[in-house]
């Protein structure tokens, strides 16, 4: 996402996966929005909306923008889709003059159901086969 890309991204994952930390590299205005990242399990129901958070606050200095955001997923069962709304805004002022956002995403996931008690299959784990 970068330049004028400003639309939601859809991640869809082959399998589900656990464990799931996203991160967006780029320019981020400190004042506005973070966006955020909202996650669905096999069946499509959201199981979980993340704001992304400053990864380094104290790196908002006079021109009040930062490199790193990063979102950490709590929710313990499987990951099947992403739908990932942009920071914003687009263009903000930077050192009097116009600055844009600039992000590429990474994500950081485990890709097998961490074990469980007695390794017994749950809702859950059933779903995710």
């Amino acid at each position: 996402m970068g330049g004028t890309q400003m639309n939601p991204i859809t991640v869809i994952f082959s399998r589900s996966v656990y464990s799931l930390e996203v991160r967006g590299f780029g320019a981020f205005y400190c004042p506005g929005t973070m966006g955020s990242v909202r996650a669905f399990n096999a069946i499509g129901h959201e199981v979980e909306l993340a704001i992304p958070q400053i990864t380094h606050p104290d790196d908002c200095g006079a021109d009040e923008v930062t490199g790193i955001i990063h979102s950490v997923l709590q929710f313990p069962g499987g990951i099947k889709s992403l739908l990932i709304d942009p920071p914003g805004p687009a263009e903000f002022p930077v050192l009097g003059t116009t600055g844009h956002i600039t992000s590429n995403l990474a994500h950081f996931l485990v890709e097998t159901r961490p074990p469980t008690a007695m390794s017994c299959l749950t809702g859950d784990e059933l779903l995710d086969q």
